[in-house]
């Protein structure tokens, strides 16, 4: 998930079930997980962490890894590895990112160009194994805008050689 505008951090990313709520956030319910920009877990409308991760705003991309055979949904923050060219940090532009979703990396490599992951570990465990789970992002403030990208386990894990 891109966040186009997260000003305060208060964009939800999780999952939820086809039953979860509309009305709520995503973890506002018992049918939803979700954590939010200032580093909260939420699920069944309980906080059930405070200090997960980073906090995430305009620019960040976080990933959000749904493990269906153990039941667990982890995150991270992708992060490009090559140093800036003017010197500055700041958000990937949309050619960026599109090109950095090919091949990203767990770890960095200590100045080699391309994405890594910043992995935040397990959020949630115990997540049903009967039921479709949906990616799901909860946009709070007016002009809030994020954008949702797939990237495959192949893509993730390469293809094994060196």
């Amino acid at each position: 998930v891109k966040l186009d505008k997260c000003e305060r951090g208060h964009v939800f990313v999780g999952v939820t079930t086809a039953r979860a709520s509309v009305k709520t956030y995503v973890g506002g319910d018992k049918n939803g997980w979700g954590l939010i920009g200032t580093q909260a877990l939420w699920h069944d409308r309980n906080k059930i962490r405070g200090d997960y991760g980073a906090p995430f705003r305009t620019g960040a991309v976080v990933i959000a890894t749904l493990d269906t055979n153990a039941g667990t949904l982890s995150f991270g923050l992708w992060k490009d590895a090559s140093p800036p060219s003017d010197g500055a940090s700041g958000p990937l532009s949309p050619s960026q990112g599109m090109s950095l979703m090919s091949s990203p990396r767990k770890t960095s490599s200590h100045g080699a160009g391309g994405a890594v992951i910043e992995d935040w570990g397990v959020a949630f465990e115990g997540l049903p194994l009967d039921v479709k789970l949906y990616p799901a992002v909860g946009l709070y403030q007016r002009d809030d805008r994020a954008s949702l990208y797939t990237v495959s386990n192949s893509d993730l894990l390469g293809s094994g050689k060196s």
